[in-house]
């Protein structure tokens, strides 16, 4: 080979070089690009997930207040300090009032309710007692 056809060849082998290592920066460049990228994304979603937690937090204590507020006001004593300052004249029920049953009346209410539901021609509800 000549001395030129050579140096040719050299400098074509030299390019090719150059050309992979200049995709292979980029293409490492791409990765590390993507993990930081990735990462940040991570500590969004983490502290999306912290704002949420706390906002829970807060609801919760919420919930919690409202039911100390529906226990307070559903006492027997302040349900019967309400009956008197509203002069409504309420009185506890009698003992001839109260229907005591045996089976769970959860279950017993759910068992009617399914069974209307299932049957073909429902039974309407009954009437209620007038005053």
């Amino acid at each position: 080979m000549s001395s030129t056809t050579h140096a040719k060849a050299r400098s074509a082998g030299t390019g090719a070089l150059a050309v992979m290592t200049l995709m292979m920066v980029g293409y490492i460049g791409a990765i590390a690009f993507t993990t930081v990228w990735l990462r940040h994304r991570i500590s969004v979603a983490a502290n999306a997930s912290r704002a949420l937690e706390v906002q829970m937090a807060e609801v919760q204590r919420k919930i919690d207040g409202v039911n100390a507020d529906i226990a307070r006001a559903e006492s027997p004593a302040q349900l019967l300090a309400q009956n008197n300052a509203l002069g409504l004249g309420l009185v506890r029920p009698g003992e001839q009032q109260i229907v005591r049953t045996a089976d769970d009346v959860e279950r017993r209410l759910a068992t009617k309710r399914f069974n209307q539901l299932l049957s073909r021609n429902p039974t309407p509800h009954p009437p209620t007692a007038g005053p």
